[in-house]
């Protein structure tokens, strides 16, 4: 799955399972941690 990351004022698709949220939102970051833990099994 990618995601869509804006970074100094460009536009990036990212594969999520490479990314660790920073500085995010709760659900965000319970999100990712659901993401990765899926890719592990």
């Amino acid at each position: 799955m990618f995601v869509t990351v804006v970074s100094g004022g460009r536009e990036f698709a990212v594969p999520l399972s490479q990314l660790e949220p920073v500085e995010a939102e709760s659900d965000t970051e319970e999100a990712v941690a659901d993401w990765h833990y899926w890719l592990e099994r």
